[in-house]
């Protein structure tokens, strides 16, 4: 190709390669893990006969042997290359079986209890209360500053929040002095193998929302993961309302900048947590007196002017709307009050909770779903293996939530979505909860997706709205907020999901389109980059001004980049060639993209470099700096020239002291099944079962594009990578990251690291 010829645009890209087959069945941890028992076992026996044949004492008291037998395979544990959760099951499944050996009970048992120290269920309980349980550390994601504005989105996200963090003296009395949410929340402990509980609060703490502050934070949080707002629950109680403080400090603090609308949880307050009349607290009694007493209590709310509206009219929601007794005539007083006093037209939303009903029968503009109520699925408690063998509670499937949710069909009037991030209320009935296990991240984003999708498609305007259940039910298991064990994991998959909703600026997309068919090839060599922080571009520019000799640049964007970054990037660098990427596969699937380009213009070499913080680690800001310097400084350019003009067998050069060895067990674990599915269409034979070769950690790395026909013949495609949800590990492109040094070497070509001895 001509170095007047236009380059090809992967954005105009309709054929699709023979993609990998990403969901086939690679080899299971199981195997490995046992192969990895049996050496383990080994090491024990031989570490018994030499006790024996060095003169050993046979009789060696039973307590002793124990101890051993317990180090043993407390080591055996720890080895064990599976999820926290996964070890837990596999050895209480190992405990019950020795307990159940009719000849070897008695001899087992004291050994389990040394082991466990005494009950399963206890040994559980002992591991929390000290805290020596610990959460893969992989499923953590921190708090990032890459923020999404609810303004630029086609449709608004609304989370539920309770109220109930701070004690009242109705709760005192009720339930003991002090009580709030936080106090059932603490007390929750594991039902079965695998169950998430207790569920602690992360960088808020135990907040008391008494403290406007902790408001002031929450809203903060919320804006900047793409929320539009709080819809809190109202409680009200024939004249008297209770938990009430938040609504009247976010009245009394304009500062507090955060939409919120109502929502009316009309129900006897009860013991018992589930909406039933047993043990009642307060009742709910309803008149035309008080119907007209509440609305001209909600008036000071509706005239708020960060009170959310539709099509200007302040929403208001009830959540037991059937409860009262003349529904009609209660909507008719209502809204008959809020014309006469200025607050204009309301706009009434039915929440679907225990019962359904026709919204336009009794006055209502829309109906809302309020998951997991209405799905009447059925219990799979023989799937889970119980702790607690008292346990009393329901445990159902998130999948088979999503399921019954996702594929309802169309309302003939407006159905506002509603999505639970998980659901578990433990916390509130100990031992008799109703629990879904499976409600993953992964399967919460993919539900979020799929419920954006139905809105931007069905409603239209104002309507365009759906609410997330919920922002702080600690004590039902359904929050946003950052917790110990995933961090911001809920609310990163939520501004990820919510991402791909962006209004679209067609001057931003014509401005990417010429800069490619305006690209002119100057150079034998690239540097190709994805820039996700755009704060560093003025990093990158210092960066790519001294290098010495002609390169050309290709860069990579999130396809939300503002149109003003754009033509500050433009203007900086008026011959690149840019690309505007969705937000996955962190910078490897825009390698992907950018890979056959440099293919196919014929660039000898090239340098891969991307905008890193790795915002999980301390020194993350200075590792991307460090390989920045260490590929692309002056010398670096210079040393890289050279080895790639020297050595023609030389396919990809790391930077000096990054090339780590992968098959270093806490290095390849969380990819297994992604390597292993991936190793065999790359080089099948050489590297069947082993993973036995280095690669450039963080990344980033010079290497000659033709040297790479492996990695552009797998076919991978934005679909094929996870939502982004701010892993840290065990993704596709944590996968794929570990392979460039295979597919280069698939192709008999070295891979080395830079070395500074000839400048």
């Amino acid at each position: 190709m001509t170095a007047n010829t236009p380059p090809p645009d992967p954005s105009l890209s309709t054929a699709r390669p023979s993609a990998v087959q990403i969901r086939e069945t690679g080899r299971s941890r199981l195997a490995h893990a046992l192969h990895a028992v049996v050496r383990r076992a080994r090491l024990v026996g031989e570490a018994l006969r030499g006790q024996h044949n060095g003169g050993q004492k046979r009789q060696e008291s039973t307590g002793g042997v124990r101890r051993l037998l317990t180090r043993v395979l407390r080591a055996i544990y720890v080895a064990l290359p599976f999820q926290q959760h996964v070890k837990q099951r596999l050895a209480t499944r190992l405990l019950n079986t020795s307990m159940r050996l009719r000849n070897g009970v008695k001899h087992w048992r004291p050994w389990a209890r040394n082991l466990t120290g005494g009950t399963t269920h206890k040994f559980v309980r002992q591991l929390y209360s000290t805290g020596r349980l610990q959460w893969d550390r992989s499923e953590y994601v921190p708090y990032t500053d890459q923020g999404l504005k609810s303004e630029d989105l086609t449709l608004r996200c609304l989370a539920y929040y309770l109220p109930q963090f701070h004690p009242i003296p109705e709760n005192d009395r009720w339930w003991g002095t002090g009580f709030t949410e936080w106090t059932n929340v603490t007390r929750a402990l594991p039902q079965f193998m695998g169950h998430y509980q207790p569920k602690l609060p992360g960088d808020l703490g135990f907040y008391d929302l008494r403290v406007v502050d902790t408001m002031r934070k929450q809203a903060e949080l919320a804006r900047h993961y793409g929320l539009a707002g709080f819809c809190m629950y109202y409680y009200w109680f024939d004249g008297k309302r209770l938990l009430d403080i938040p609504q009247r400090q976010v009245l009394d603090n304009p500062q507090l900048d955060f939409p919120f609308c109502l929502c009316w949880a009309n129900e006897n307050w009860t013991r018992r947590w589930d909406g039933q009349d047993a043990d009642m607290l307060m009742a709910q009694r309803y008149s035309p007196e008080d119907d007209l007493a509440m609305i001209a209590d909600l008036v000071p709310s509706f005239l708020d002017p960060r009170y959310i509206r539709i099509d200007g009219k302040p929403m208001f929601l009830v959540y037991r709307p059937l409860h009262l007794p003349q529904l009609r005539d209660t909507v008719q007083r209502w809204r008959k009050h809020c014309r006469e006093s200025g607050v204009g037209e309301l706009y009434l939303v039915a929440v679907e909770s225990f019962e359904l009903l026709e919204p336009q029968e009794y006055g209502f503009d829309a109906i809302c779903e309020f998951p997991p109520h209405q799905a009447n699925l059925p219990p799979v408690n023989h799937e889970v293996e119980l702790i607690n063998p008292r346990f009393e509670g329901r445990v159902y499937d998130y999948t088979q939530m999503t399921d019954y949710f996702t594929s309802r069909p169309e309302s003939q009037h407006v159905r506002l979505s509603g999505i639970a991030t998980a659901w578990d209320n433990e916390a509130r009935k100990p031992g008799k909860g109703n629990i879904f296990i499976n409600a993953s991240v992964e399967n919460y984003a993919s539900w979020l997706e799929t419920a954006a999708s139905r809105t931007a498609k069905c409603n239209s305007g104002d309507e365009r709205l759906m609410f997330v259940n919920a922002w702080n039910e600690w004590a039902e298991g359904a929050y946003l907020e950052p917790d110990r064990r995933f961090g911001y994991a809920y609310l990163h998959a939520t501004a990820s999901v919510l991402r791909q909703f962006r209004r679209q600026d067609p001057a931003t997309g014509s401005m990417f389109a010429l800069s490619r068919t305006t690209f002119t090839k100057k150079a034998s060599a690239a540097l190709v980059v994805h820039l996700f922080y755009r704060d560093l571009l003025d990093e990158l520019c210092a960066l790519i001004g001294n290098v010495p000799g002609p390169m050309d640049v290709f860069i990579t964007v999130a396809d939300d980049a503002p149109l003003e970054w754009v033509r500050t990037l433009r203007a900086k660098l008026p011959n690149a060639y840019l690309l505007a990427v969705p937000n996955r596969g962190r910078d490897i699937l825009p390698f992907f993209l950018m890979l056959p380009v440099l293919q196919q213009l014929g660039y000898a070499t090239a340098c891969k470099l991307h905008s890193k913080k790795s915002p999980h680690r301390e020194d993350g800001q200075d590792w991307r700096a460090l390989l920045w310097q260490g590929l692309f400084s002056p010398q670096s350019v210079v040393v890289a020239s050279k080895a790639f003009e020297s050595d023609k067998s030389l396919g990809l050069l790391a930077p000096a002291n990054a090339l780590t060895d992968l098959d270093q067990l806490d290095i390849y674990t969380n990819n297994r099944p992604w390597l292993d599915r991936l190793l065999k269409h790359i080089e099948p034979r050489r590297y069947k079962g082993n993973y036995r070769l280095r690669f450039p950690a963080g990344s980033m790395f010079w290497f000659r594009p033709n040297a790479m026909p492996s990695m552009t013949e797998l076919g991978i495609e934005a679909a094929d990578f996870e939502v982004e949800l701010g892993q840290v590990d065990g993704t596709l492109a944590h996968a794929l990251e570990r392979l460039f040094a295979f597919g280069v070497a698939a192709r008999r070509y070295k891979v080395d690291d830079i070395s500074f001895r000839k400048a």
